[in-house]
């Protein structure tokens, strides 16, 4: 589980502020390194809220809005809003809440075992973050997930994730523009962009900005 958070109207920044809470065991508190957990309880919830609000008190960068986020995670904790042992439904229920504060498409959770794993290993190793980030660019096609050409060479182009890695995505973004550009009108689609439900009538030139 990974929260990340940015300033909309500040240039575009990705930070990882943690990884894979409510996958923690409560191992952690005892002085032993946390292992992913995919069975959720009470306990391990609230261990992963109390983690996120302290995050979001000492590092979101929209120092104004702490308190109130930090209130409306506590009043859905208090609601039962939380109860829940699946933790993507975990995940989305704090993404949801954090975007109705902070209207942050880059403020949220997700549950990413394979990203925590990866932060976990040795920064340079072949099981690194930079290692998962160039292989999940390679897999995914720096997020260019379809091209085609359509009736009347009509081009469309789908675009899932913002990804880059130096040295692989200019290439994919370069023989993309191209293929578009060979067309006679284009339909760009950014069918899970941005992250909130919310945002998604936003500008598609507020949209290209690289993910990390």
């Amino acid at each position: 589980m990974q929260i990340r958070k940015s300033k909309t109207t500040a240039p575009f920044k990705t930070i990882n502020l943690a990884i894979a809470l409510c996958l923690f065991q409560a191992s952690a508190s005892q002085g032993r390194a946390a292992e992913p957990n995919q069975n959720l309880d009470s306990a391990s919830n609230r261990a992963a809220l109390t983690q996120i609000e302290d995050l979001v008190n000492t590092t979101y960068v929209v120092k104004e809005l702490r308190p109130t986020i930090i209130l409306k995670l506590e009043k859905a904790w208090k609601d039962g809003r939380y109860e829940t042992n699946d933790p993507d439904l975990f995940a989305r229920k704090i993404t949801e809440d954090l975007e109705e504060i902070s209207h942050d498409g880059h403020l949220y959770l997700s549950n990413d075992p394979a990203r925590y794993r990866a932060e976990m290993a040795p920064a340079k190793s072949d099981d690194g973050l930079e290692a998962f980030r160039r292989n999940l660019v390679v897999r995914t096609n720096s997020g260019l997930s379809k091209m085609e050409i359509l009736p009347g060479n009509l081009r469309y182009l789908r675009i899932d994730a913002f990804r880059w890695t130096p040295g692989i995505s200019q290439t994919t973004y370069d023989f993309a523009i191209n293929f578009l550009k060979e067309g006679e009108a284009m339909i760009v689609e950014f069918p899970l962009l941005p992250h909130s439900p919310k945002q998604r009538s936003r500008p598609i030139k507020d949209c290209c900005r690289p993910q990390i």
